[in-house]
């Protein structure tokens, strides 16, 4: 596995790195020694290698840090690499520090108290962090890199039963059975479809690519909930969404792909069966998203491979929605109640319209 940050620090220094690395873990994919380590290992192999792969490596330097020879292969990995940004934990003399970092700036930490993040020397810390970390991600990055699998064809029953609809509030149900109802059987081809709703740098590498001033980047990035590296892009319009899977070889999946999809060999209301309580196994919503977007992936897939069918994000696809004036979106956000993510559940947007609520996946 790669990781975003990688941390070097002394364990005496550990109840001080705390409150950093638990912030920078809302925000990358942060590799912290601790939980591996045992009384007695020499440097294992696995944590040379995990330093080798990670984006940036952070090392906090201070008293004790300075005289561990842990901490200094550490960091000499980073230097080797471009990837070391140092901190300093507690005010030491420069000549303290090990000769080999001394000409390269730290971040100075000694006065942050933990929690405030308009602390100058916190925010550029945090910048020189998405430097490493995000600009070599996204021009790393290319399309044929999406993680994708293969939907072997079949038949389904697209929809929702009237049986299936007494199980659901009075509140969906009404609209449900206009939109969802009558069942029908419905063939579908073999076709491969993202594992994931396209991410933030994964966009951002197509703005670059492309150099369209009319594909414009999301207004939502300005907002942090919604700019992390790996959380799926938002405030895409139909538009730009075909526009994306036109770049990347692939198109977006129709409605009945994405449905057929989605349940994976399951008629019930949601792939993990009419229980809403286990929904919450492989989905981000009202109920434990806290009200924020997501990091993709963090649940459990379907049968097929899928992450986020069910939640996190709402997704375009490739149809108009009946006779409306719009495309079809499925699969339910962070916003939305439990019912709202049911495999048939279906809604629409017009495709020049754009929402904090709404990404994509590709299809081939």
């Amino acid at each position: 596995m790669q990781y975003d940050v990688f941390v070097s620090y002394s364990r005496r220094d550990a109840e001080k790195v705390q409150p950093l690395v638990a912030y920078l873990k809302t925000q990358w994919r942060v590799f912290l020694d601790t939980e591996s380590m045992r009384v007695g290992d020499e440097f294992p192999p696995e944590l040379e290698q995990a330093a080798r792969v990670s984006r940036c490596l952070l090392v906090f330097w201070s008293s004790t840090s300075v005289r561990s020879p842990w901490v200094f292969r550490e960091a000499m990995i980073g230097k080797e690499q471009d990837t070391l940004v140092p901190v300093l934990l507690e005010m030491i003399s420069e000549n303290s520090i090990p000769r080999e970092f001394r000409t390269i700036n730290a971040a100075v930490l000694y006065d942050w108290d933990g929690v405030t993040q308009v602390h100058r020397s916190f925010t550029k810390l945090i910048q020189a962090i998405a430097e490493k970390v995000g600009e070599s991600e996204v021009w790393e990055f290319s399309p044929d890199q999406l993680s994708r699998v293969l939907i072997p064809g079949g038949t389904f029953m697209m929809g929702s039963s009237e049986e299936s609809l007494t199980k659901v509030p009075d509140s969906v149900r009404t609209r449900a059975l206009l939109r969802e109802t009558p069942q029908r059987e419905v063939q579908v081809a073999d076709f491969h479809l993202a594992t994931t709703p396209v991410l933030v740098y994964q966009y951002r590498r197509f703005l670059l690519d492309i150099d369209n001033p009319s594909q414009r980047k999301p207004q939502e990035w300005e907002d942090e909930n919604f700019r992390h590296p790996h959380k799926p892009v938002v405030g895409i319009s139909w538009e730009d969404a075909v526009s994306f899977c036109s770049w990347a070889g692939g198109r977006l999946p129709t409605e009945i792909e994405w449905e057929y999809a989605c349940r994976a060999g399951t008629s019930s209301l949601w792939y993990t069966g009419d229980n809403p309580d286990d929904v919450i196994n492989v989905a981000w919503f009202e109920t434990n998203s806290k009200g924020v977007l997501q990091i993709a992936g963090q649940k459990n897939p379907n049968s097929f491979g899928l992450y986020d069918m069910h939640g996190n994000v709402w997704e375009w696809c490739q149809n108009k929605f009946d006779d409306q004036d719009g495309n079809t979106i499925r699969g339910g956000c962070y916003l939305n109640p439990v019912y709202l993510l049911r495999s048939a559940q279906r809604m629409w947007l017009r495709p020049g319209q754009r929402r904090p609520t709404i990404g994509f996946r590709v299809a081939w």
